[in-house]
């Protein structure tokens, strides 16, 4: 069984989770407030987490990270999905992103669900790689 909660509402069960030796270590967003961050929990295992700017009408997807062994088994897009109607629930307008051009998998998930171009950041990884702008109407 999936469920997408958040983590303002269910922070001890994040809490208990981050005791154990979770691979992945970017938990510092978790107690910001001022973001929105859900995570996917399967079999009560925390497998993603996506994390957007403070909801006004328009917010910015921060990061999305799914564990390297759910990888590949459609959890983002699920993520993305169960997100974006909690989202639309806020009033939330638009999405927005950055997505490297070397990223070929999350661009084309952002494509599928109807994300559009608009723009390019030069050397906007590492000083090196570009990164693509992009843009969800949800409202």
């Amino acid at each position: 069984m999936m469920e997408i909660i958040s983590l303002k509402e269910k922070k001890e069960f994040l809490d208990s989770a981050i005791k154990k030796e979770l691979e992945y270590s970017k938990y510092e967003y978790i107690s910001s407030l001022n973001n929105l961050n859900y995570i996917i929990i399967k079999d009560d295992e925390i497998i993603g987490e996506v994390d957007y700017s403070t909801p006004l009408d328009s917010v910015d997807l921060l990061f999305i990270y799914i564990d390297n062994n759910s990888r590949g088994r459609g959890y983002s897009k699920y993520l993305l999905l169960e997100t974006i109607k909690l989202l639309k629930d806020l009033n939330v307008k638009e999405i927005f992103l950055e997505v490297s051009t070397k990223n070929t998998i999350a661009y084309n998930l952002y494509k599928s669900l109807g994300f559009m171009e608009i723009g390019i950041r030069k050397n906007y990884y590492d000083g090196m790689i570009d990164a693509i702008n992009m843009k969800l109407i949800i409202g």
